[in-house]
């Protein structure tokens, strides 16, 4: 109904400038409706005494736009509400049979103007409303998007910071280890894979641990149990077995292996072998290291080596570069 949030728009102006006149029977009626509607200027007061004086001195249609005039003046909170207060009372004014005779259909018409202005406009702006509100959430979601972006490089970072960090740690061989299976947890996580972290197992009889598991993934509606090894030499058949036992000893469970430095030439085909019976995957930490690097999805390049070892039977391929950039 207001112009820049404030003010009367002119045809709005207008219409209440010729209803008022009319729905208001008499001018001391003209001056109370502005009074109700909590103007109280010292013009009003001034206009009272006129009307005392000499009531020809007044004409109800230009001490009306005189008053419109004063209230679309003031920007303040309190001008707003007086102006929303005549519109408001205009709106609502239902006793024609007060209005004169001759003058009642005029009324009738001048507030339905009225009215329908007020609608029209209310219209626009319950649109421009929900137009601002949808601009508003996508603007929200954006920055959700672009936070959840900068959490997730500023994951990365952190967990490449610490990955790196193996390398030059004066940990124990123990120690390393065990840091190494919590970063490969996390990057894994990167591409929410991880369903589980390390974990063991105990037996029923009091046999203490039996299993120690590094980690569970998911890929493609596929569970990985993980197996991470740092170690300064290749790893030969016999480690590699123990895992490939652990992966058998379950149903539908596919192996991944993850070490440093690297795999023994028996091991690799000890796993190329086992291909005939359970989906098992030879990873290295140099293609960590070049996936984080390069910013590589850790999916791709999971699922990526998974290919080729069901179709190649191929379990240690090895990338250089990561299949797929993230």
């Amino acid at each position: 109904m207001l112009n820049n949030a404030y003010h009367y728009q002119p045809d709005v102006f207008a219409a209440l400038a010729e209803s008022i006149p009319l729905i208001c029977r008499s001018k001391k009626d003209v001056l109370t409706f502005f009074r109700g509607t909590g103007l109280n200027h010292a013009r009003i007061e001034e206009l009272e005494r006129v009307l005392l004086e000499d009531r020809d001195q007044i004409k109800k249609h230009l001490v009306t736009k005189e008053l419109l005039e004063l209230s679309n003046r003031d920007d303040s909170n309190d001008g707003l509400r007086i102006r929303r207060e005549i519109v408001k009372r205009v709106v609502q004014f239902n006793n024609f049979e007060s209005c004169w005779d001759d003058k009642m259909l005029a009324a009738k018409g001048a507030v339905a103007k009225v009215r329908e202005l007020v609608n029209e406009k209310d219209a626009f702006t319950r649109m421009e409303n929900e137009r601002d509100n949808e601009r508003k959430v996508r603007a929200a979601e954006s920055e959700k998007r672009a936070t959840e972006q900068r959490n997730k490089i500023k994951e990365r970072e952190d967990i490449k910071r610490n990955f790196y960090s193996l390398y030059t740690t004066s940990a124990t061989p123990r120690e390393r280890g065990l840091a190494f299976e919590k970063v490969l947890n996390k990057i894994f996580s990167l591409d929410g894979l991880l369903v589980r972290e390390a974990f063991t197992i105990k037996g029923d009889s009091g046999e203490g641990i039996i299993e120690q598991i590094d980690g569970v993934v998911e890929l493609d509606n596929h569970l990985y149990l993980v197996e991470a090894k740092w170690w300064t030499d290749n790893l030969g058949v016999g480690d590699v077995s123990q895992h490939m036992v652990r992966v058998a000893s379950r149903a539908q469970m596919r192996g991944f292996y993850v070490v440093n430095p690297g795999f023994a030439p028996a091991a690799i085909l000890t796993s190329r072998e086992a291909l005939q019976r359970n989906v098992f995957v030879l990873a290295t930490t140099q293609e960590l290291f070049i996936l984080l690097e390069h910013g590589g999805s850790v999916s791709e390049w999971m699922r990526t080596k998974v290919r080729h070892a069901m179709i190649d039977k191929d379990p240690h391929r090895l990338f250089t570069t990561p299949p797929i950039t993230a």
